[in-house]
């Protein structure tokens, strides 16, 4: 009775797959529905997955143990400190092994009667040493030189002032800065801005920490840059440093940028597979009707097979697994489209595609969870014809 039920199971499977290419160009409507619907989704996986491994590797180049500390004061600095009670900090027991006083403001470079906006930057020593920054050429600059007008460019700012004499920045030339003079001692090699300091080097040019009044910085520091100690926790650190400058002060750490970006990450792809949900719900709908119009059209060879014994089981399943046929063609056709198009926008992006684990799986129960719910109406419609009114319909 088994071997008889396999085989009977067998031969309604391969019917369905030959009642496959028999069906109108109509069905091409809903396999496209399908396909858009899965390759919005597959597409999002890919490019969200690619995302996050772009956001840790690019954190990793910065740094996942930098620490930004902001005052609380509404003046928005830290004007009751020097530099050496920041200093101090990496010799406390916080868990910090190098720290750094920043004080920002805006710069213009005067070039003929031209003037390039730039970030002006007042650093103490350890900046360089946290930001992990790299010299295309000269030096940078260190409390030796506070008393005198040294400046190091970014590699774009560099570039914009040799785009405009038509020569390369020497070391000790002179540009000037808001009508003060400096000397060019060192200029920076490309490198990614740090979000989690929120600087831009690349168009920022520094000075030392008590030259900040040449760049009509305000007296105080903007910030604190600091560098956590191996396996430190920064939720620690981040509590020591409060007690330490002020309840007020407000302290970021690169785990919690990464957690934000995170959260984003999320947003949109529930927004992709929302906008995914509703093609898929449409392509179903299509796949639907199809089998609808199956079923009517070939009523008379449902009513010829269950008078030769086919019973309702074997006719809902044919259906169904004509159903599951379409819709894993427009899942198929869908998987191969969204991994080209999150392939192209990775290329085009810079980064380096890599593919995420639940795609396939994913597009997978989706061809089978959209034709079995969408084509089990249309199958349960075929199984319950009644055979002699099957019959007599042409």
């Amino acid at each position: 009775m088994r071997k008889s039920s396999l085989r009977v199971s067998l031969e309604v499977i391969l019917d369905s797959c030959g009642n496959i290419g028999s069906l109108k160009a109509r069905s091409a409507l809903a396999l496209i529905g399908v396909a858009i619907g899965t390759a919005a989704v597959i597409a999002m996986l890919h490019v969200g997955h690619n995302a996050r491994i772009e956001a840790l590797r690019q954190f990793e180049k910065m740094g996942t143990d930098l620490i930004n500390i902001l005052p609380g004061t509404r003046e928005g600095e830290f004007s009751d400190l020097t530099v050496n009670d920041i200093q101090k900090i990496s010799s406390l027991e916080f868990g910090i092994n190098a720290v750094a006083a920043i004080s920002r403001t805006s710069a213009n470079i005067r070039v003929g009667n031209r003037e390039i906006g730039a970030s002006g930057l007042a650093v103490s020593d350890e900046f360089y040493s946290i930001l992990g920054t790299e010299l295309h050429k000269g030096r940078v600059t260190t409390h030796l030189d506070d008393s005198q007008a040294f400046v190091i460019l970014g590699s774009g700012l560099a570039q914009q002032l040799e785009n405009i004499n038509g020569q390369p920045v020497e070391l000790w030339s002179q540009i000037t800065v808001d009508r003060q003079i400096f000397k060019v001692v060192g200029i920076f090699r490309p490198i990614i801005a740090n979000m989690v300091l929120g600087i831009d080097l690349n168009n920022s040019l520094v000075v030392a920490i008590n030259g900040a009044r040449r760049l009509g910085a305000q007296p105080g520091f903007s910030s604190i840059a600091a560098r956590l100690a191996p396996n430190v926790d920064d939720r620690h650190a981040s509590l020591k440093m409060q007690e330490y400058l002020g309840a007020g002060t407000n302290i970021q750490t690169a785990r919690q940028l990464i957690s934000g970006v995170q959260e984003q990450m999320k947003i949109y792809s529930i927004l992709l597979l929302a906008i995914g949900a509703v093609s898929l719900v449409v392509g179903g709908v299509g796949i639907m009707n199809v089998m609808l119009m199956n079923v009517v059209e070939r009523r008379h060879e449902i009513g010829l097979r269950q008078a030769l014994g086919a019973r309702q089981g074997d006719i809902r399943l044919m259906f169904l697994i004509e159903a599951l046929l379409l819709s894993s063609a427009g899942s198929i056709g869908g998987i191969v489209i969204g991994s080209v198009a999150a392939w192209i926008f990775t290329h085009f992006s810079n980064w380096q595609f890599s593919s995420s684990p639940f795609a396939l799986p994913l597009g997978i129960a989706m061809a089978c969870s959209v034709g079995l719910f969408f084509g089990s109406y249309p199958a349960i419609r075929a199984a319950k014809l009644d055979p002699v009114t099957a019959l007599r319909s042409q």
